[in-house]
C-alpha cells in the first residue's frame, strides 16, 4: 500500500514485521527504504489459506481502486473493497481506529 508519507513511522513501526492470524498475517515496514520518489510504501501480505476470502473481496465486478501510481492496467488494480479490508485489518495490527492518510497505490 502506497502513500504520500511513511506515517507508520510516527507509531514507531520504522522497519521490520508485525504478524497476526488474522486474514492479512503480515505487515512489513522497509525502514528508510519505504520512501521513494515522494511515495512511501507498507507491504500487507495474507497467506494461501486466506487466498479465498481475498479473492471474495476483489472481484471483477466490484469498483476498481483509483491510484495515482501511473497507467496500470485495471485487471491490476485491487478493488475498493480490498483496499479498505486491507486498511482495516492493519489498523488492528497498528492500534488504531483509522488511518487518516489517503492511500495513492
Amino acid at each position: 500500500m502506497t502513500y504520500r508519507t511513511a506515517w507508520w513511522e510516527d507509531y514507531g513501526f520504522r522497519q521490520g514485521a508485525i504478524n497476526s492470524n488474522m486474514l492479512v498475517n503480515q505487515t512489513i515496514a522497509f525502514g528508510g527504504y519505504a520512501v521513494k520518489g515522494g511515495f512511501a510504501t507498507i507491504l500487507v501480505t495474507y497467506t494461501w489459506r486466506s487466498v479465498e476470502d481475498f479473492e471474495e473481496l476483489d472481484r471483477p465486478h466490484h469498483h476498481r481502486f483509483k491510484n495515482d501510481g501511473g497507467e496500470i492496467p485495471e485487471s491490476l488494480v485491487p478493488s475498493t473493497l480490498l483496499v479498505d479490508h486491507c486498511v482495516q485489518q492493519m489498523c488492528q495490527l497498528l492500534g488504531m481506529f483509522f488511518i487518516v492518510r489517503e492511500i495513492v497505490g
